[in-house]
């Protein structure tokens, strides 16, 4: 009888153990790629589902060969082309997938342009964290949408300057629209048609013949940065302070009066 208990707990700790080989194998070995330079494995750590960046899966060898690059100052290739560079020799800078001489050194520049085969002084993209405004790069986000490049900055609010492909820039407004649509505040416009909008930006409101207006009542136009601020009233009202006022003046011949005889309709 005695016998029996010290083997029933030696059988215990054998399903303990076991268990604990089984979390190991399934938890912590899976969680490591047996084919060299492979992102991503299958069957048992043995299969290589999709390699790193600079290499691609040889079917023949079921292994992740380095890609070849065409650029000779390129040390890193990407897997679906062998002429587009993921990251340049030292000395060298990546502009447009491609190495050129010189190093990019801007504050929050990813890249920076190159002319006759030379890294320039000026920015082309910047890191995330950074907005591009001119060819330097300034910590914080451009929130004007679908613009590529903002002003710097010295200005507030901000303005867009360069809007990204396939936008065009509106510059009443420093706003960025689909080349589709040409309706000052719209952000969207039937399809196939320019001067149809179906959707307004943010403050402005759409109309019944499909234009789009200021928040503000009979305002025509105001501007992205202050919704709450006309720009320009409809005709035949007037503009003061940002809101628009119909002109009551009992002065004989007088073509203006002062503010304080406007009243807002």
């Amino acid at each position: 009888m005695t016998n029996q208990i010290p083997q029933q707990n030696y059988l215990i700790q054998l399903l303990i153990l076991s268990s604990l080989i089984s979390i190991y194998t399934t938890t912590i070995v899976n969680t490591f790629c047996l084919v060299s330079n492979c992102k991503s494995c299958e069957a048992n750590n043995v299969v290589c589902k999709e390699c790193n960046p600079g290499y691609y899966f040889n079917s023949q060898t079921y292994e992740c060969s380095k890609t070849l690059c065409l650029d000779q100052y390129c040390s890193l290739c990407s897997s679906s082309s062998t002429n587009s560079c993921l990251r340049c020799q030292e000395g060298f800078s990546i502009y447009n997938n491609k190495c050129y001489s010189g190093v990019c050194s801007l504050i929050g520049c990813l890249e920076c342009y190159a002319i006759n085969n030379a890294i320039i002084s000026q920015c082309s993209k910047c890191m995330d964290g950074f907005y591009k405004a001119g060819v330097n790069c300034y910590m914080g986000v451009c929130d004007i949408p679908n613009c590529e490049d903002c002003d710097g900055p010295d200005y507030y609010p901000k303005n867009c300057i360069n809007c990204k492909p396939n936008y065009t820039l509106e510059l009443s407004d420093h706003r960025c629209y689909t080349k589709e649509c040409y309706v000052t505040g719209c952000i969207k416009c039937k399809t196939g048609v320019a001067d149809i909008c179906t959707e307004c930006f943010t403050g402005y409101r759409l109309r019944a013949d499909n234009t789009c207006s200021c928040d503000i009542e009979n305002c025509n136009f105001c501007p992205r940065s202050n919704n709450n601020m006309c720009q320009e009233c409809y005709p035949g009202l007037f503009l003061v302070d940002g809101k628009c006022y119909k002109e009551i003046c009992s002065i004989s011949n007088c073509e203006k009066c002062m503010d304080n005889s406007l009243t807002s309709i």
